[in-house]
């Protein structure tokens, strides 16, 4: 069963893979110099544009945690004024992703360009396959409201019923929420499940961001490879999203079962 809904609330949608270095001498910033020529040599047909995003010199990055620094991003064709241009692949040390927005959003297309975007990670790298740590898909939606908790309660199915919050004037009118953050677990799965909820602006307009993260180890990895485990961290993800929204949203939303 295929689900989808006819508008999508989807802000971005990005597959990580994050590593470790080669050895304790040799860190993620050394192999960095080394391997980023050769991954924009494997991709620059298809994502010709770079863009230099932080400079970071080698003797205050040792002193950095290297989880989630992105150096450079590599676009497909060049951005407008506005807006980034989609697809786009993003390159770090110990980090890369390759990320989509909603217009460009396609699982079908997704299925057969991650795992490319995953064996152009293995050309460009040393013994890669042993080191990656975490494969990550997340995807990050915006639902505008202007009342946040009424929404949640409304739309998304959750309620604050602790009656000390529920006392608070700003929660009780719906004008503002905390951030929500959950986690599950999957230990046979070697994957864990984050979602969060937080109040947001985009583009100007005042609403909830629901940010929900598949991610899995290199034991998942191991275990299912890459297509595989992409397909299951999908399923995943979408039982948490559609999981969450009530049956008035999804009506509004065009849900569709195929």
């Amino acid at each position: 069963m295929a689900r989808s809904l006819t508008t999508l609330p989807l802000i971005e949608y990005m597959f990580d893979v994050r590593w470790s270095p080669t050895s304790v001498t040799e860190g993620l910033y050394d192999e960095y110099e080394l391997s980023l020529g050769r991954f924009y040599s494997i991709i620059r047909k298809r994502f010709p544009i770079r863009h230099r995003l932080l400079s970071v010199p080698r003797e205050v990055f040792v002193t950095m945690p290297a989880s989630g620094i992105v150096f450079d991003r590599f676009l497909s064709s060049a951005p407008s004024s506005a807006r980034l241009a989609y697809p786009l692949k993003q390159y770090g040390p110990g980090i890369a992703s390759y990320n989509v927005d909603k217009e460009a959003y396609n699982w079908s297309t997704l299925q057969a360009e991650l795992p490319k975007f995953y064996e152009e990670l293995l050309q460009s790298h040393d013994e890669l396959e042993r080191r990656v740590s975490l494969v990550i898909l997340r995807s990050i939606d915006f639902f505008e409201t202007a009342q946040p908790a009424v929404f949640l309660r409304n739309k998304l199915g959750v309620r604050i019923e602790n009656p000390i919050l529920t006392k608070i004037p700003v929660l009780a009118a719906g004008h503002e929420i905390p951030q929500l953050i959950t986690t599950w677990k999957l230990a046979e799965h070697f994957t864990e499940v984050n979602v969060a909820i937080r109040p947001a602006a985009v583009a100007e307009r005042d609403g909830l961001v629901l940010d929900i993260a598949v991610q899995s180890t290199s034991a998942a990895l191991n275990t299912r490879g890459i297509k595989d485990l992409l397909s299951f961290q999908h399923k995943i993800a979408g039982d948490a999203f559609f999981g969450l929204l009530t049956t008035d949203l999804r009506n509004e939303l065009g849900y569709r079962e195929t």
